[in-house]
């Protein structure tokens, strides 16, 4: 009777110690997936480049897009100075793109889910390409769609 005593309480210590590792070490993970979802900064998923137009996918990890003039305007900052997370803009073959066409997703699992949050495109003012996205930012026209 008593080795059988001894038996459970080493079963038990043994599955609340199974439990308590892994809480810690799932908790910290899915944390931090947590607060890269939902950090606010937004994150340049792929890119394609077409003769002088670049597309992008970007994602905003947000729940919802507050002000989307300010959002585009971001965006389009983040393209002038490459400085997107996950992926960067080659600029050293083709020099920089004279047109852009951005598709926002709040998350990066919507992509194919769901349909995308919002569309912006920049627009050069005659459709030439004499412009560039990171020379001529102040003659872009913005499109919100």
């Amino acid at each position: 009777m008593a080795k059988s005593n001894k038996l459970k309480k080493c079963l038990m210590f043994i599955g609340a110690a199974a439990v308590c590792f892994l809480f810690f070490a799932v908790v910290p993970v899915l944390y931090k997936c947590y607060k890269y979802n939902y950090s606010g900064i937004p994150d340049a998923v792929s890119s394609t480049t077409v003769g002088l137009e670049c597309r992008l996918t970007v994602t905003a990890n947000a729940s919802r897009i507050e002000d989307r003039k300010a959002f585009a305007d971001e965006i389009f900052g983040m393209c002038r100075s490459n400085s997107f997370r996950t992926v960067k803009l080659s600029t050293d073959v083709t020099g920089w793109p004279s047109m852009l066409d951005v598709t926002v997703y709040l998350h990066r699992y919507d992509i194919g889910r769901s349909e995308p949050e919002m569309r912006i495109r920049y627009i050069p003012p005659d459709n030439r390409g004499e412009y560039n996205i990171r020379d001529d930012a102040d003659k872009y026209r913005i499109i919100i769609e």
